[in-house]
C-alpha cells in the first residue's frame, strides 16, 4: 500500500513539474504559456489590440469570457510601471493570430480595493486565456483617435445647428398653442400640467412612467403603461432623462425634444430622421 500511495504521489508531483514547466516566467513574474505564434510584428506600448478573453479563477470557474458572446473588445495597451507583471507584458509578446495563457495574480490585479468580485480569491492566480484579433501600432492608435476626435466636433457641429433650427420650431409651436413651458439647460422644453405632491426626481430614481409619444402635428407613435425607467441609467433617449429630470414624482407633463436629443440623425422605425419629439409623461407618485 504504502509503495502505491508513493507511486502516486510521484505521478502526481511529475504531473505539476511538467505543468509548470509549460509556462515560462517574465523578469517581473508574469507566467505565460503561447498557445499560437504566428508571424508579424507583435503589440506596441501605446498601440491598441482587439482581443478576445477568458477569465478562469484557480477552481477552473469561468468568471468572464468574449468567446461566448463571440464579441472581442479593444485594450488599449499602456505600460503601467506601478503594475509589473500584468495582462499588457503579455500582450507585447503577442501578434496578430496569436494566442496565449497568462497566471496574473488576483492580489495585483485588485490591489487596494477593499473586496474582491465573485469567484474572486484573495492569494490565488486568475487564467487570462487570449487571442489577439488584430492590432493596431502607436501611430495608428494616435490616427485613429484624431479621427474620431474630428467626427466628433463635427457631429457636435451639425447637433448644434439642429438643435438651434428644432428650438425654433418647437417655441414657434409653443407660443401659437399659447403653452406656458420651461426649458432646461440641454434644450429640453416642457410643460407642466398637473403637479405632483412627490419629491423631485433624482439620479438613479426607479420609476414606472406612463406616457405617450407624439409628433408635432399629433400623431401617435408610441405609447407604454408603468414603463420601468431609472433616472439616468435606462437605455431611451437622452431627451428623456433630460425632461424627466425636472419632474417630481406625481407630476403630469409634456416634453418638447429637439431631434438630436431624440433619434437624430438616424431615425427609428416609423420616427424620421431629424423628428422633433413630443412625449405626454405622467409619473405616479408612489410608482
Amino acid at each position: 500500500m504504502l509503495k502505491k500511495l508513493l507511486t502516486l504521489a510521484t505521478a502526481a508531483s511529475a504531473l505539476i513539474f511538467s505543468s509548470c514547466k509549460d509556462y515560462k516566467t517574465n523578469e517581473n513574474g508574469l507566467r505565460y504559456k503561447i498557445l499560437a505564434d504566428s508571424a508579424g510584428p507583435t503589440a506596441q506600448d501605446g498601440g491598441e489590440a482587439l482581443i478576445h478573453f477568458q477569465i478562469e479563477n484557480h477552481q477552473d470557474s469561468i468568471i468572464e469570457s468574449t468567446f461566448k458572446r463571440n464579441a472581442p473588445i479593444p485594450i488599449q495597451i499602456k505600460k503601467i510601471e506601478e503594475f509589473k507583471g500584468g495582462l499588457v507584458e503579455g500582450l507585447l509578446l503577442l501578434s496578430k493570430g496569436d494566442s496565449a495563457v497568462f497566471m496574473i495574480s488576483a492580489d495585483s490585479i485588485f490591489k487596494g480595493q477593499p473586496t474582491l468580485p465573485p469567484g474572486v480569491f484573495k492569494g490565488r492566480d486568475l487564467k487570462f486565456t487570449v487571442k489577439v484579433i488584430s492590432l493596431r501600432s502607436k501611430e495608428e492608435s494616435e490616427k485613429e483617435k484624431v479621427k474620431m476626435e474630428e467626427e466628433y466636433m463635427k457631429r457636435r457641429e451639425g447637433m448644434t445647428a439642429q438643435i438651434a433650427s428644432d428650438t425654433i420650431v418647437i417655441v414657434n409651436y409653443l407660443k401659437s398653442k399659447k403653452i406656458k413651458y420651461s426649458k432646461n439647460i440641454s434644450g429640453v422644453y416642457y410643460s407642466i400640467t398637473s403637479k405632483g405632491k412627490g419629491a423631485k426626481i433624482a439620479m438613479g430614481d426607479s420609476l414606472k412612467v406612463n406616457y405617450v409619444g407624439k409628433f408635432l402635428d399629433g400623431r401617435q407613435f408610441d405609447a407604454g403603461k408603468e414603463f420601468p425607467f431609472v433616472q439616468g441609467m435606462s437605455q431611451v433617449i437622452p431627451g428623456w432623462h433630460m425632461g424627466i429630470g425636472e419632474l417630481s414624482r406625481g407630476d403630469k407633463a409634456t416634453l418638447f425634444i429637439p431631434s438630436p436629443l431624440g433619434y437624430g440623425e438616424q431615425g427609428a422605425g416609423t420616427i424620421p430622421a431629424n423628428t422633433i419629439l413630443v412625449f405626454d409623461i405622467e409619473i405616479p407618485e408612489n410608482k
